[in-house]
């Protein structure tokens, strides 16, 4: 059970929260697609190369599903839900943030080999001068 702390904090936040989701859902009805191209695209989504092969690979996947969660192999409880949410937020944050990663390790090599060619060239120098 909840403490009371955590109930109040969660009463103040549910009262802010409509308005932040009418914006939100303002924003998404505009954005929307035509029903054919979201059904085109959810279908998409699936595996296999004809609608059959996509529906095949949709039945295989709950049969197996039906028959782990009958067989008590797996059992969906609220921990199930936690993971689940925990991966998606790392996805959302891979998916985010892998430019970002990417572009900051690119420049860092750039800046190593830079360093590395600058100390190539005046350890060149040096041994020019000696000789």
């Amino acid at each position: 059970m909840p403490s009371s702390r955590c109930m109040h904090a969660l009463a103040r936040t549910a009262i802010h929260r409509p308005a932040a989701f009418a914006v939100q859902r303002a924003s998404y009805a505009t954005e929307r697609q035509p029903p054919e191209q979201a059904a085109a695209a959810l279908i998409n989504m699936f595996p296999g190369q004809t609608l059959t092969q996509k529906a095949s690979s949709v039945v295989l996947a709950s049969s197996v599903a039906a028959w782990l969660i009958s067989k008590e192999i797996y059992v969906i409880d609220g921990e199930f839900f936690e993971v689940l949410a925990l991966f998606g937020a790392y996805y959302l944050w891979y998916i985010g943030g892998k430019d970002g990663v990417k572009e900051f390790f690119n420049e860092r090599q750039d800046t190593i080999r830079r360093v590395l060619n600058e100390a190539r060239e005046q350890h060149k120098e040096v041994v020019k001068e000696r000789m």
